[in-house]
């Protein structure tokens, strides 16, 4: 059986953004805006990878309540939905987002999420060659991740706090590729067995990427952007833009140069909106200087 290239596990939430002039740790801010918004590790990933023509299938839990309209958005978009579990019973998952553009804060109502089983499902076990593992239920993930003959990609994003050391170190040990930002690298660092270490991606902003291959670091800047919209949806803008380009070349630091690309077209307005195909990430990359 031919597998199929990539399942990604994650959150399509509803997302309630607040745009506040700045973060602070205590006290209050002003809200400037508030806006409801499709979005989601998986949510965000999904609206983009589709616009590029990525083949993938999503999985997630959400709720038929409060989501009949954003799934019938990405089937539009042709997004496979066989896969993803909708539940009557219960409502969300919720995002409630303050973003002061630059950084975010985010508070989570993980609704069916709570009762989803993934593990259950047989088709993550050996019929892709590729399981992205992002936020979601994390002892699910762990089964999953145990027992499947797929390339594991570990990819917490802000739901890493919820894990404990060893939970962090099994995954980080079962994982081929593990995607982090700064703050989260931290964390995983300490549980890395340099032994059997994974390959890092790490990413760091405008700063760029950096990869980590056993002892050989890889660094790949940050495209420059002239005005943006928002940064929220920039990390999974950038695994659309990496995975779409990892299909065709099968390599690693030109598949995170075309991330770096695909996020920074992205956070030029609001991700529903983002409706770029790859010819003209192709046409991008070509003038870069990357190459």
């Amino acid at each position: 059986m031919v597998k199929k290239f990539l399942a990604y596990l994650g959150h399509i939430n509803i997302d309630i953004i607040f745009r506040v002039p700045k973060l602070v740790s205590s006290g209050s801010v002003p809200i400037q805006e508030e806006r409801k918004v499709y979005g989601g590790t998986l949510g965000n990933f999904a609206l983009i990878a589709s616009r590029l023509g990525l083949d993938f299938d999503p999985y997630a839990a959400v709720s038929s309540e409060t989501h009949s309209g954003y799934l019938d958005l990405l089937k539009s978009r042709g997004v496979n939905l066989e896969h993803v579990k909708v539940f009557d019973d219960t409502r969300g998952p919720f995002c409630y987002i303050a973003s002061d553009r630059n950084d975010q804060v985010a508070f989570i109502n993980q609704g069916p999420n709570l009762v989803w089983k993934p593990s259950l499902e047989n088709s993550l076990i050996d019929d892709y060659r590729i399981l992205h593992f992002t936020t979601g239920p994390r002892h699910e993930y762990l089964k999953i991740a145990k027992r499947s003959n797929s390339d594991i990609v570990f990819d917490p994003s802000q739901e890493i706090y919820l894990y404990s050391k060893s939970e962090l170190k099994d995954f980080i040990s079962l994982s081929d590729i593990v995607m982090c930002n700064e703050q989260e690298y931290e964390l995983i660092r300490e549980q890395i067995d340099p032994r059997d270490a994974p390959i890092i991606i790490k990413t760091m902003g405008s700063r760029g990427v950096e990869i980590l291959n056993h002892g050989s670091n890889v660094f790949v800047s940050a495209r420059k952007v002239d005005g943006h919209y928002d940064t929220v949806g920039a990390g999974d803008a950038f695994r659309a833009g990496f995975y779409t380009a990892y299909l065709r070349y099968n390599d690693i630091p030109k598949a995170v140069k075309y991330g770096t690309i695909v996020a920074s077209e992205a956070i030029r307005l609001p991700v529903v909106d983002f409706n770029e195909p790859w010819s003209e990430i192709e046409a991008i990359f070509s003038d870069s200087g990357y190459h």
